[in-house]
């Protein structure tokens, strides 16, 4: 991977992580690819459209909302390329409260494509936020 590749895949998971916060699905789901694959508490689920996926994160947003959610900060990130337009992207978030407490630690592992020239989310291993992955051909 080369460091402009890099720096628009970080760039790609700060945008999404600012994003992720309650009253902004729209701009949420621009980041995936249909379909999504989803393995979250080691049960996959597939999303096919930007319908069902508008349905799982306004559910997850409410969710987060009814617990004083405000926004997320990304606190660590991998990034490999496994193929010219395919990376493996471990990270780690913190959401916040909106006063500022931390609510929860979160992880996850993503494939991240690009098509057209523009990357999206195509699938989501969700896992603790201690257990991102450092790749053994970390870029």
């Amino acid at each position: 991977m080369n460091a402009p590749q890099l720096v628009s895949i970080s760039d790609f998971m700060h945008r999404y992580c600012a994003a992720f916060r309650p009253g902004n699905v729209a701009e949420i789901i621009s980041f995936f690819h249909c379909p999504l694959m989803l393995l979250q508490g080691g049960v996959p689920r597939v999303f096919t459209s930007q319908a069902n996926l508008q349905v799982l994160f306004g559910g997850l947003l409410d969710a987060l909302a009814q617990r004083d959610f405000k926004a997320s900060k990304l606190d660590r990130l991998n990034c490999v390329a496994v193929a010219a337009d395919t990376f493996f992207v471990s990270a780690a978030f913190t959401r916040y409260t909106n006063s500022g407490d931390c609510l929860e630690r979160v992880g996850a592992t993503y494939t991240v494509t690009r098509a057209n020239g523009e990357f999206g989310i195509a699938a989501i291993v969700a896992h603790d936020a201690d257990a991102v992955i450092t790749f053994a051909t970390q870029n």
